[in-house]
């Protein structure tokens, strides 16, 4: 459910380009919001994956003064209201794979390694 709570966000900012006040004749967005929408899916399901293997909140992601990273979320709202729609949704477009990328090569181990013993 959460997972596509998440995946979800991207496709609805692609849908207020398409029917809000901001729409596109020609819908040119339609490549990122799919792109972006499965590429959080796929980074939500996957960290989901690494804290149950790892046991541990967070999979270790580093923290930046007290914020983590998913607290980047909190920026959207304000952003797309600041009229960074399209912004939020190209960025999205490039950061989600990358980052997710990023995460496949740092956690290889615990992806595909074997998993740890469970505490007696």
């Amino acid at each position: 459910r959460d997972i596509l709570a998440m995946g979800a966000r991207p496709i609805a900012l692609l849908n207020s380009l398409r029917f809000g006040p901001l729409s596109e004749p020609r819908n040119r967005y339609l490549f990122n919001g799919i792109v972006a929408g499965i590429s959080v899916s796929g980074l939500f399901a996957l960290f989901q994956h690494l804290e149950g293997r790892m046991g541990q909140k967070q999979a270790g992601l580093p923290r930046f003064a007290g914020f983590e990273v998913e607290d980047i979320l909190y920026l959207i709202g304000p952003a797309i209201w600041g009229g960074g729609l399209v912004p939020i949704l190209i960025l999205a477009t490039a950061g989600a794979p990358l980052f997710g990328l990023w995460a496949l090569i740092r956690y290889r181990r615990e992806l595909f390694g074997r998993p740890k013993p469970a505490p007696e």
